[in-house]
């Protein structure tokens, strides 16, 4: 006799559990099978839009120079001045050396020596790369050890860091906020490269900005 009653208990209670799965499925909610508070919020946490930036991601569109974009106008005074319009290329592809040929009679060939963030700071002072450059903190910059730089004597003002030899140069190629392309060379004369694990002044010179022809 128990064991008549304990089967028929089964049928009843899987009985009731399909019939709460199929009215669930058809949409009806049953008193009691709503999800408790803790439950919703979670829920809709899961499900709402993030919030928090992805830092992962690279924020400004940057390019590596002389590889998609060649020609370029002067856009400040010192690249007005002292090296007028400039023409980047890389002579052995994508990764190898930079050439640039300046309008004013300056040509320079380059080696990358690494990749920055413009928030890398300058050492030994306080400054960031960025506000060498005055471009965007965000965009990446090549560090560059100059190879050969040759100064043609129509040059106005010699080279890109005058009277001195150029030794290393800092090179942002990036989408600024209005959508165009800008390129930026910060020139320096000193021994040591731009970057924060050199402790000697890379001795700045020039910047010069320039904008797609």
């Amino acid at each position: 006799m128990k064991r008549r009653m304990r089967g028929a208990l089964a049928v009843a209670t899987l009985a009731l559990a399909l019939s709460v799965s199929g009215c669930e499925r058809l949409g009806f909610k049953l008193p009691g099978s709503e999800p408790s508070a803790e439950q919703q919020a979670a829920a809709r946490e899961r499900s709402g839009p993030r919030t928090i930036a992805d830092t992962a991601v690279e924020e400004v569109a940057t390019g590596e120079p002389g590889k998609d974009r060649f020609n370029w106008r002067a856009d400040n005074d010192g690249a007005r001045t002292i090296s007028g319009n400039v023409t980047a290329s890389l002579p052995e592809g994508n990764g190898g050396p930079l050439a640039l040929a300046f309008a004013n009679g300056i040509t320079l060939r380059v080696d990358v020596l690494g990749l920055h963030r413009g928030t890398d700071r300058m050492a030994p002072r306080g400054e960031t790369i960025a506000a060498i450059l005055g471009g965007d903190p965000r965009a990446s910059v090549g560090i560059y050890r100059v190879a050969q730089e040759d100064i043609d004597r129509s040059a106005p003002k010699g080279g890109l860091c005058g009277a001195a030899p150029t030794r290393h140069i800092a090179v942002t190629e990036y989408v600024t906020e209005q959508g165009d392309w800008s390129l930026r060379i910060a020139s320096f004369k000193g021994a040591a490269a731009p970057g924060a694990d050199n402790a000697v002044d890379p001795e700045f010179c020039n910047v010069f900005v320039f904008r797609l022809n």
